[in-house]
């Protein structure tokens, strides 16, 4: 499995129900396939002892907002209309095929 070590410490700590220390983190990252780096597993057994679960997970910022919206143009400023692109016109020297065949 490829899961950095946050990810797969933030999904055992739900497993845990948000009451494990280090080894219980580690040992739950190991049982799912994923080896974590002990430091890592110690710093999140810190935070979890310091805050309940639920408002860890309350302040986190989710993904998938999608693309930020464009800037407004100037107050009293008209945006500027797109200008279409010319595509030109075919010559006859294209459509002539005869030296294709």
């Amino acid at each position: 499995i490829n899961m950095s070590d946050t990810k797969a410490l933030c999904y055992a700590a739900l497993i845990c129900e948000g009451k494990a220390d280090a080894a219980q983190l580690s040992a739950t990252c190991k049982a799912a396939g994923v080896n974590v780096n002990a430091s890592t597993a110690k710093a999140f057994a810190a935070l979890l002892a310091k805050k309940d679960i639920n408002d860890i997970l309350k302040g986190m910022a989710l993904g998938g907002g999608g693309a930020p919206a464009a800037a407004a143009p100037a107050a009293g400023k008209a945006a500027p209309a797109a200008k279409k692109a010319k595509t030109p016109e075919p010559s006859e020297e294209d459509d002539d095929m005869g030296s294709l065949f």
